[in-house]
C-alpha cells in the first residue's frame, strides 16, 4: 500500500483514495496529467481512460467553464466560485463499449476553450454557463496556468473518482464559509448577518456589490489622522501630478475625482488694549504710570537700564544679551527715553531678527522708530510692538539670495555657513522666503524670527510678537467711572481704509461685474464716521449715496436716529457701497432689454457673493435710475447671507483687568444682594454666570448663605458686535480689552478639517450620501468636518447641474448605521 507523506487538504479526494490502494488494486488503476498546450490535449491511447480538467489554482468569486471540442457532444466542466486547487471535473469520458469489446481508446485529440465568470453567476453552474455564453476565451497561456488534464486509467479509477467527487464540493464550501467571515468576500446571507452585526441592515432592492461597498467603511480598519483621512477618502496616489482616478473607498460607488482634504487653519488675530479707568474729574497717567514702575521689575526690558538683579541668572543673562545685541544695532533717534521699553518677548525676538539679517546681509542695523512710553498708542501697549523703517530695497534682495542659498546647501547636505546662534541659524533655515516683488518690507524675514510685521500708512513697519495681521483696536486710552466708550477693530490692507478682507474681495470682484461699479466715498470708513458723526450733530443732512438705507421702517430718517442706527446695524470697516445703473428707466418689466439689465444685476451680486462677500443687499437709490448694492464680509442686516457658511470676518471681545484676579480665589457675591443660587432673591445688575455658580455649590451647598463684598472689574464689556463694542467704567484701576479677530481666506477653522471637490465634479445623491457617511466615519472626537463646498457645488439631485443643499436638505441622506433593539434584529427606520 503506497502513502503520500504530505498532500494538500484541498486536493481531490481521487488521489487520495489512489494512494491507500493495495498492490493488486493498484497496477489496475493510474494516472498521469497532461498538460493543456495551445488549447489542445493530447491523451495517448489508454485503457478504459477518463480525461478529467484540474484546477491548477484555487478559485475566489470566480466560476472557470471549461469545454471539449473535437470529440461527440460533453456537457462543459464548471468549476464554481472557492473551489480548491486540484479540483477534479470529468472533461471527456469515451463510451468503453466497443465495436472489438477492447477497453483501449485512443489517441485523443482534446480541443478545450476556457473561459471565466465573475459576480454572482459564479455561485451556480447554471447561471455561470449562461453568463459563460457572452464571455470570451481565455488566452492559450493563461489558461495553461488556470487548468491542465488528468487521466484516470481503468475501470477502477473511474469508481473511485466517482466516490470521492463529494469530498471537492465540500471542500468548496467550506472555502466559502470560511472567507464569508470577511465582507470583501461574502455575499448573500453572510453578508446581512455582517450587516447585522454593526448594525447596517440591507436597503430594499440592494444587491451585494452596492452593500458590501457600504460596509466597507464600517468594517475597515482606518485612524483619524491626516494620512488615514487621506487614504479612506482617496487611495494611494499613483505618482502623477494630480494623484491619479481616486482608489479610496468612495470609488466603490463611481467617485473618480480626488477630495482636497484643508486642515491648513486661518490665523486668528489678536489685539490688546491698555484702558485705564479713572474717577470722575481726574486727570488720567496715575494707573499707567504704576503699570511702567511695576514693568521696570521684569515684565518690560529697558534699554536704558540694566535688568534687575533679583531676577534669575539664566534670565539675567538672557536679557542682557538681547539688550547687548538692541543697543548696538537699533538706532534710536532723539529723546532716546521715549524709545526705550520693550515686552521681553518682543525684545528677544527682535534681537533674533538683527541677527538673522545681519548673517544673511552684513548688518543688522534697523531704525527704532517707537516703543512703549506713557502716552498712549493702540499698537505699543504692554510694550507688545514697535514700529521700524522699513528695510531697503537692497537689503531685502541680499537677504532674500542669501536665504535661499542657504536652504539649497542645507538641503544638499552641505553646511550653510551662516554665523549667529543655533536657533537664528534655524529660523533662517525655516523661514518661507518671498521675493520683494511679493513682499516689499521682507515680512518672511521678521516671521521667522516670531514677529508679525504689518506695514503703515505713515510708511513704518509695525512689528509684534502676537499674531495681529495689522489689527488695533481704535478707541480712548482713559475712560471716567460710570462713564461709556465704543472701541472699534481694524485691519486694514491698505487701499480706502477698509477692511483687509474687503479689499481682497473687491479686487476679485470689480473685474467680473456685469455693469461695472465705483465705490462711494461716503461709504469709505474714516468718512463715514465723520459723515455720521455730523448728521447726528445737526451740522450735515443724510447724503444722498446713503438715503437708499431709510425706508422699510430699518433706518429712520430723522438725522440723530439715523446716525444711530446706521453705527448699531452696519459696521462701515467691513462694507463695501457699489452704485450700479440697472439701465431699467423707461422700460416695461417684460421689456428683453429689461430682462437682460434684471440679469446682469443678479450676475453682480453672484460675482460679489463668489468673490468672498458674505453677504449682499439692493437698495433703489433716490435718483430712481441707480442701486446701491452693499456688500459685506460679514452678516448684513435685510442681506441675504450666504447660508450654511460662516462670515469671513468675525471679532470676539473680552475685558480682563490687569493683573487678571488669581483663579484660586473665587469671586464673591456683593453683601448687599443676597441671592438664592436655586431662584428668587434680588440680582440687580449682577449676572449669574456659570463660574458664580460652579463656586456657590462648591462652598458648601446651593444656596448663599453668607455672601461676601464683592470687587467689580475695572471695565466691563456692554455691547460687542462685530468690529465695534461699548465698554463702561466700573471702577479706577487698568483693564485690557482684548479682541480676537477671525480673518478667513479659503482654509480651515480651528479644530476643522474641509472636505473639497475640484471643479467639474458631481456627485448624485447616492454618492453624497457614502460620502457623508464615510465622514461620520472618519470624523475624530473634537474636530468638525466642513462640507459645505461639496454641498453648494457638486451634489446634482436629479442628474442634471449641481444645486446648493440647503442645510435642511444635506442631512436628509439615509444614514446607514441604524441602532437596534437588543435581542432582537430589528432595526430602526433608514435617516
Amino acid at each position: 500500500m503506497r502513502r503520500a507523506t504530505e498532500r494538500p487538504v484541498e486536493a481531490a479526494g481521487l488521489l487520495a483514495a489512489l494512494d491507500l490502494l493495495t498492490a493488486p488494486y493498484a497496477a489496475a488503476a493510474g494516472t498521469h496529467v497532461v498538460p493543456l498546450v495551445d488549447s489542445v490535449v493530447d491523451v495517448p491511447a489508454t485503457r478504459a481512460p477518463a480525461v478529467l480538467v484540474r484546477l491548477r489554482t484555487p478559485l475566489d468569486r470566480r466560476a472557470v467553464v471549461v469545454r471539449c471540442g473535437g470529440v461527440p457532444a460533453t456537457p462543459p466542466a464548471v468549476f464554481t466560485a472557492w473551489s480548491a486547487a486540484g479540483s477534479l471535473l470529468p472533461l471527456f469520458v469515451p463510451d468503453l463499449h466497443g465495436a472489438n469489446g477492447s477497453d483501449a481508446v485512443g489517441p485523443l485529440h482534446l480541443t478545450v476553450t476556457v473561459r471565466v465568470v465573475d459576480g454572482p453567476a459564479a455561485y451556480d453552474p447554471s447561471t455561470a454557463l449562461v453568463a459563460a455564453v457572452a464571455g470570451a476565451d481565455l488566452a492559450a497561456t493563461d489558461a495553461t496556468d488556470l487548468v491542465e488534464a488528468l487521466v484516470v486509467e481503468g475501470r477502477l479509477a473511474r469508481t473511485i473518482y466517482l466516490l470521492t467527487a463529494e469530498k471537492q464540493r465540500i471542500v468548496a464550501v467550506s472555502r466559502e464559509i470560511a472567507a464569508s467571515r470577511h465582507v470583501s468576500l461574502a455575499r448573500s446571507g453572510a453578508l446581512d448577518r455582517s450587516g447585522a452585526d454593526h448594525g447596517v441592515p440591507r436597503l430594499a432592492g440592494e444587491d451585494d456589490d452596492a452593500y458590501r461597498a457600504r460596509l466597507r467603511m464600517m468594517t475597515s480598519w482606518w485612524l483619524a489622522t491626516p494620512a488615514g483621512f487621506e487614504r479612506a477618502l482617496n487611495g494611494v496616489p499613483d505618482g502623477s501630478a494630480d494623484g491619479g482616478p481616486n482608489t479610496g473607498l468612495p470609488s466603490t460607488v463611481g467617485v473618480d475625482a480626488r477630495f482636497r482634504v484643508v486642515d491648513q487653519v486661518d490665523r486668528l488675530a489678536v489685539s490688546v488694549r491698555m484702558v485705564e479707568v479713572v474717577p470722575p474729574g481726574v486727570a488720567g497717567g496715575t494707573w499707567r504710570q504704576r503699570f511702567l514702575d511695576l514693568a521696570r521689575g521684569g515684565l518690560l526690558l529697558d534699554l536704558e537700564a540694566l535688568p534687575p538683579t533679583r531676577l534669575p541668572d539664566i534670565a539675567r543673562a538672557r536679557l542682557l544679551e538681547v539688550r547687548r545685541v538692541l543697543r548696538a544695532n537699533l538706532d534710536r533717534a532723539q529723546p532716546v527715553t521715549e524709545r526705550r521699553y520693550l515686552a521681553a518677548g518682543v525684545a528677544a525676538s527682535l534681537a533674533r531678527a538683527v541677527r538673522a539679517l545681519e548673517a544673511l546681509t552684513g548688518s543688522g542695523a534697523l531704525t527704532l522708530r517707537s516703543a512703549m512710553t506713557r502716552d498712549v498708542d493702540p499698537r505699543l501697549d504692554l510694550g507688545l510692538g514697535v514700529t521700524i523703517d522699513p528695510l531697503e530695497p537692497a537689503r531685502v534682495d541680499a537677504a532674500v539670495a542669501a536665504a535661499r542659498a542657504a536652504q539649497q546647501d542645507a538641503a544638499a547636505g552641505i553646511e550653510p555657513g551662516l554665523a549667529g546662534p543655533p536657533d537664528v541659524v534655524g529660523a533662517v533655515l525655516g523661514a518661507q522666503v518671498r521675493d520683494r516683488p511679493d513682499d516689499p518690507a521682507a515680512r518672511w524675514l521678521f516671521a521667522a524670527a516670531g514677529l508679525d510685521a504689518t506695514p503703515l500708512g505713515d510708511g513704518s513697519l509695525h512689528l509684534t510678537s502676537l499674531p495681529s495681521q495689522g489689527l488695533y483696536i481704535e478707541g480712548p486710552g482713559v475712560l471716567e467711572v460710570g462713564a461709556t466708550a465704543s472701541y472699534i477693530a481694524r485691519i486694514h490692507g491698505g487701499g480706502l481704509g477698509r477692511n483687509v478682507l474687503v479689499d481682497e474681495a473687491w479686487a476679485r470682484a470689480a473685474p467680473n461685474l456685469a455693469h461695472g461699479g465705483s465705490v462711494p466715498a461716503a461709504l469709505d470708513p474714516a468718512a463715514l464716521d465723520a459723515l455720521l458723526e455730523q448728521v447726528a450733530a445737526g451740522v450735515a443732512d443724510i447724503p444722498e449715496a446713503l438715503r437708499p438705507l431709510v425706508g422699510d421702517g430699518l433706518i429712520p430718517a430723522v438725522a440723530d436716529q439715523f446716525a444711530a442706527r446706521v453705527r448699531e446695524a452696519y459696521d462701515g470697516d467691513l462694507l463695501l457701497g457699489v452704485v450700479v445703473d440697472p439701465r431699467l428707466a423707461g422700460l416695461s418689466p417684460d421689456d428683453p432689454a429689461a430682462v437682460a439689465s434684471r440679469q446682469a444685476l443678479v450676475a453682480d451680486l453672484a460675482a460679489l457673493t463668489a468673490a468672498g462677500f458674505h453677504a449682499v443687499r439692493v437698495l433703489p437709490h433716490p435718483d430712481g435710475t441707480h442701486v446701491l448694492v452693499l456688500a459685506s464680509v460679514s452678516g448684513l442686516p435685510g442681506g441675504s447671507n450666504r447660508p450654511g457658511e460662516p462670515a469671513p470676518a468675525a471679532y470676539r471681545w473680552y475685558a480682563t483687568p490687569f493683573p487678571p484676579p488669581d483663579p484660586a480665589r473665587p469671586r464673591p457675591l456683593p453683601a448687599e444682594q443676597p441671592v438664592d443660587a436655586l431662584g428668587g432673591g434680588t440680582v440687580g445688575p449682577l449676572r449669574l454666570d456659570q463660574e458664580t455658580l460652579d463656586w456657590s455649590f462648591r462652598m458648601g451647598g446651593p444656596r448663599l448663605r453668607r455672601p461676601q463684598r464683592w470687587t467689580p472689574a475695572p471695565l466691563e464689556i456692554r455691547r460687542g458686535l462685530g468690529g465695534r463694542a461699548v465698554f463702561v467704567g466700573n471702577r479706577p484701576g487698568i483693564a485690557l480689552v482684548v479682541c480676537v479677530a477671525h480673518i478667513r481666506r479659503g482654509a480651515a477653522d480651528p479644530y476643522e478639517v474641509r472636505v473639497e471637490l475640484p471643479e467639474g465634479a458631481v456627485l448624485d445623491l447616492d454618492q453624497y450620501g457614502y460620502v457623508m457617511n464615510l465622514l461620520e466615519e472618519l470624523c475624530p472626537l473634537g474636530v468638525e468636518i466642513n462640507t459645505f463646498q461639496l454641498r453648494r457645488n457638486h451634489v446634482s439631485p436629479d442628474g442634471g447641474p449641481p444645486q446648493f443643499l440647503s442645510g435642511r436638505v444635506s442631512r436628509g441622506y439615509t444614514r446607514y448605521r441604524r441602532r437596534r433593539a437588543i435581542g432582537t434584529e430589528r432595526h430602526g427606520p433608514p435617516g
